[in-house]
């Protein structure tokens, strides 16, 4: 399905009334705590794909059920919602060509392993929080949210636009990579090493780039 079939059934199914509403709130899906169903409202279930338009046409995907491994989102979906992904045990590997933003806890406590998102913009507090994502690029991205990548897997992080860090990489015990060419503060965590030269990560920041313990 592509971009615009997907838009149309999401028009097709709002006017026959196939839409998650505070009457029919579809709980039973809901599995994870961090899902706030105020989120899923106005939604349609597309095979596992809970996904709404706002009032610019942008595509959101509220939450996903299903049990792929590999999700090629394509030009589909602009936003990832908040805990869209959370607790997901089956998903692994995630693209998408047009994804822009992605909310809070999206991935949070996840499986995903490897995630392409070209056009990347903006990310939440712990979307990839728990996670056992490796090695990221992202292109686009200027602010990594706080604890973004706590407690992950990760090995390395490139982000070529990335002016500002806030506690992205506590607890990350198999980083060894990070290079933020355009880096102006970085904000460390409670506690956080991974920025000590000690710490055996090899890091490439700017010399006026500050590292600030808050």
């Amino acid at each position: 399905m592509n971009r615009e079939e997907l838009s149309s059934y999401i028009d097709n199914s709002i006017l026959l009334g196939n839409v998650v509403t505070k009457n029919n709130l579809h709980l039973n899906f809901c599995e994870s705590n961090l899902v706030n169903v105020s989120f899923l409202l106005g939604s349609v279930n597309f095979n596992g794909f809970y996904v709404k338009k706002d009032n610019r046409n942008k595509i959101h995907l509220t939450y996903y059920d299903g049990e792929y491994e590999e999700l090629d989102l394509g030009d589909c979906i602009d936003i990832i919602e908040k805990s869209a992904f959370a607790y997901c045990s089956h998903i692994k590997r995630v693209s998408g060509e047009t994804v822009v933003k992605i909310g809070a806890n999206a991935f949070y406590h996840s499986n995903v392993e490897e995630v392409y998102f070209p056009n990347l913009k903006e990310i939440g507090d712990y979307s990839f929080s728990h996670t056992k994502v490796r090695d990221v690029m992202f292109n686009k991205v200027h602010f990594l949210s706080f604890r973004a990548f706590s407690d992950s897997e990760l090995r390395s992080f490139r982000g070529d636009k990335v002016k500002f860090v806030v506690g992205a990489f506590q607890n990350c015990n198999n980083l060894r990579t990070i290079i933020l060419p355009k880096a102006r503060i970085i904000y460390l965590g409670n506690s956080e090493t991974t920025f000590n030269e000690d710490s055996g990560v090899k890091i490439q920041i700017p010399e006026y780039c500050k590292i600030v313990e808050y």
